[in-house]
């Protein structure tokens, strides 16, 4: 029993022709059922209609619009390089840019928020248009953020034949630069460029993608080249840029004559004196060095190197080598100790110890004589008048030494005080003086006489005071005033002296001080000071006869925390009596 191939009846048993197709057609036996066939061919149909919709679905995911600027953007945020490259062309060339350049794009997009928030806003605008236009890319009309201006997204191609592709686009501006000097060499990132001169004047260095560029400019000149270094952002079609030459000549002076002048480590050929020498043209505030050189009695002077700035007068700070220096501190304790000190300081005062900055040495001649001037600082220890103690304290100076060529030794000068302090920096070189010993004796030896000193002015002080308000006592039988002024624990001897005062006054003997002599005083170590002195007294018996009489006396008085105070009259001796 078979069947028909083209229509699955069953075969005549007798002719195998199929009844139900026509009589031309030869139908072919086949084995198995209708069914079995119609299922193989539905299921190679869905098979084939399956992979093609899958097939669809990746290609389209592939090559979406909208999904490929959200990479974009993605790969952007995060520092994606190799993406961000994939999609990044510059217009009119369709050449992949370099990984530099992508690196510094994506720094550009991140460099703040407000271009980060731009972009954001670009990438939202095209994915706008692809949703609600069937158009590729932005239309015409569109007007890209200020700082995105360079940047387009627009359709590049094709993808499997039938899908379009599209890239983001940067754009290729002219590099213009003007400049106040022909002749320029330019650099653009470490790279030489030729430069054409434009009818303006202007240089034009190419065409470079927008971006960040560093530019170099090089100007030769007659002592070697100036070198100006700028980043300039080539983010738009009238960018130009301006590049300018500051070039002034310089008055450069020293304290030595015949110094062989140095440009950038090289020799000029020109030579800095003390008249002074009109150099250049060079390079205003830039990184140029200029120093000097020449030959002493003693060795070689120099300038350290210093970069041009924007003063164009410039004296150099000529230096010899540091054993020069030390030649001169080797006798610096003997000069010190040798010199007058009183011209300089006044008071009591000590010189323990002199801190000297070799690197403030500063040297000039002057009448074939040289000059070798030192910032120190010297320790004395000096007293305050208000706690009659001996202080340290710091004075800064300056020492100028001369160079004795005969005997080729420095020898002190002259010693000034230093008004500005902050010319001394740096490490010193201590140089002790005097050693501690004998400095503490001596400081103990001025403290004593400058207490003693301080304790005669304030005897004489208290006794001018106290004798007059005696005799005011005397006078009037006022003792109010006078009582501040003796000791609390005087109290026999201010009931005698009292008790005295006014059998006086009842007797109307009135009295005058005329003279005052504090002859000797000695302290105690309980703090009482015995003092002598010589009085003399103008004194009036009732208004009727009168005599000058002096007395030698002898009192106890005592320091408190208000001052001295009289403890009591020792002795008291009539020396002389004149009617």
């Amino acid at each position: 029993m078979g069947y028909c191939t083209k229509c699955g009846s069953e075969l005549d048993s007798v002719s195998g022709k199929c009844p139900q197709c026509p009589p031309h057609h030869d139908a072919g036996a086949s084995s198995g059922t209708p069914s079995k066939h119609r299922n193989k061919l539905f299921y190679s149909i869905g098979g084939l209609v399956l992979i093609g919709a899958a097939a669809h679905f990746m290609i389209d995911n592939y090559t979406s619009s909208e999904r490929m600027i959200e990479n974009f953007q993605t790969a952007v945020a995060e520092g994606d390089v190799n993406e961000v490259k994939r999609h990044l062309s510059v217009k009119g060339d369709d050449t992949n840019v370099s990984t530099e350049y992508v690196e510094d794009f994506i720094a550009y997009l991140n460099a703040d928020s407000y271009i980060r928030s731009d972009f954001s806003g670009f990438i939202q605008d095209h994915l706008q248009f692809f949703e609600n236009t069937s158009a590729a890319g932005a239309p015409g009309f569109y007007e890209p953020p200020f700082d995105l201006q360079f940047l387009s997204l627009e359709k590049s191609g094709k993808q499997f034949l039938f899908y379009d592709d599209y890239s983001f686009y940067v754009e290729e501006y002219p590099m213009l630069i003007s400049s106040n000097y022909e002749d320029v060499a330019f650099q653009v990132n470490g790279e030489e460029v030729e430069a054409t001169q434009q009818r303006d004047g202007t240089y034009w260095l190419g065409d470079f993608p927008a971006g960040h560029y560093d530019v170099t400019g090089t100007l030769d000149f007659d002592h070697g080249e100036a070198s100006l270094n700028n980043e300039m952002p080539l983010l738009s079609d009238n960018s130009q840029f301006t590049m300018d030459f500051h070039m002034e000549y310089f008055h450069l002076t020293s304290g030595v004559d015949n110094l062989e002048l140095y440009y950038n480590g090289e020799n000029t050929a020109e030579e800095v004196s003390k008249n002074g020498l009109e150099f250049g043209p060079v390079l205003l505030d830039s990184t140029d060095e200029l120093h000097v050189e020449g030959e002493a009695p003693f060795g070689p002077v120099f300038s350290e190197p210093e970069e041009v700035g924007g003063d164009t007068y410039f004296t150099f700070h000529v230096k010899a080598e540091e054993d020069v220096v030390e030649d001169a501190m080797k006798n610096l304790k003997t000069e010190v100790q040798a010199y007058d000190d009183d011209s300089y300081h006044s008071g009591y005062d000590l010189l323990g110890s002199v801190e000297v900055y070799p690197e403030t040495q500063w040297l000039y001649e002057e009448n074939d004589t040289w000059f070798l001037m030192l910032d120190v600082d010297e320790i004395r220890h000096d007293y305050y008048n208000e706690t009659f103690e001996m202080h340290e304290e710091t004075f800064p100076m300056s020492y100028t030494f001369t160079f004795n060529e005969g005997e080729k030794e420095w020898e002190l000068h002259t010693i000034e005080s230093l008004h500005f302090t902050d010319y001394v920096s740096g490490d010193g070189e201590t140089i002790e003086i005097k050693s501690p010993e004998a400095l503490q004796k001596e400081v103990a030896e001025i403290q004593k006489d400058v207490e003693e000193g301080f304790l005669n002015e304030n005897l004489h002080y208290f006794f001018e005071e106290f004798l007059e308000e005696n005799v005011y006592a005397v006078n009037t039988g006022d003792t109010y005033y006078l009582e501040s002024l003796i000791h609390p624990d005087a109290g026999e001897y201010k009931k005698e002296a009292f008790e005295y005062m006014d059998s006086l006054y009842e007797r109307n003997i009135t009295q005058s001080i005329d003279a005052l002599e504090i002859r000797s005083f000695e302290q105690q170590e309980d703090g009482t000071v015995i003092v002598n002195t010589a009085e003399t007294y103008s004194i009036y018996y009732d208004y009727d006869s009168a005599k000058i009489k002096s007395f030698d006396s002898q009192y106890e008085v005592k320091n408190t925390s208000t001052g001295l105070k009289l403890v009591k009259l020792v002795e008291t001796t009539e020396t002389s009596s004149e009617d």
